[in-house]
């Protein structure tokens, strides 16, 4: 049994290449586990880093985004508007770069159509060579590549779309930015800034 070796080598690449769509775990602030906590006179905020996984993880850490889901409690007897009257910033008193929601979307999703690449592998043949006790070699070639290319890609694209989809609307869901906080009461959302790090975070008024 023997591979054509050229073509063999470039669906390694491929494969290397581009790997495997990754489905998306969904992201609901209110059930979160936050571990870092900041209080002010007038909001407490509790939050945590670290909430996508697989590809979307990556392309997170490849674009120095980080997603952040927050819990916070209004302890002003006013309402307050996120973004508009409280602003974020890390302990060293420098503000932070809030990403808009599309913005936190393209940079971390997922390119879908990038898995079409495997239809690359379309002409990928399997040549099997077999021989008898008398008279020369006889070979046979498998068109495998007509069934892995369309069904790779078919299915890669499938899956980074719906993981995308669903990611999508847990963004249009919670995200904080111009939310309005009412006094006295909890509120929970997701935003996306624009850092390589963990770094500790606060609030602070203008």
């Amino acid at each position: 049994m023997k591979q054509n070796a050229p073509l063999f080598l470039f669906t390694f690449l491929v494969l290397f290449l581009i790997g495997c769509a990754s489905g998306y775990q969904t992201i609901n602030p209110k059930i979160v586990s936050f571990n870092s906590k900041s209080a002010s006179n007038e909001i407490l905020l509790e939050y945590k880093y670290e909430l996508l996984t697989n590809k979307y993880k990556k392309k997170e850490r490849k674009h120095d985004v980080r997603l952040v889901a927050l819990k916070l409690t209004n302890l002003s007897d006013k309402d307050l508007v996120f973004g508009q009257h409280l602003k974020l910033a890390y302990e060293n008193g420098s503000l932070i770069k809030l990403l808009e929601r599309d913005e936190i979307y393209q940079e971390t999703k997922q390119i879908a159509g990038a898995y079409f690449l495997y239809l690359a592998l379309t002409p990928l043949q399997l040549t099997i060579n077999t021989s008898k006790q008398t008279g020369p070699y006889s070979s046979e070639s498998i068109p495998i590549g007509l069934f892995a290319g369309p069904g790779l890609a078919g299915r890669n694209v499938i899956v980074a779309s719906s993981s995308n989809k669903q990611y999508k609307k847990d963004l249009k869901e919670h995200y904080l930015l111009g939310r309005t906080l009412k006094k006295g009461e909890t509120t929970y959302g997701l935003i996306g800034i624009v850092s390589g790090n963990y770094d500790a975070i606060k609030f602070t008024t203008e």
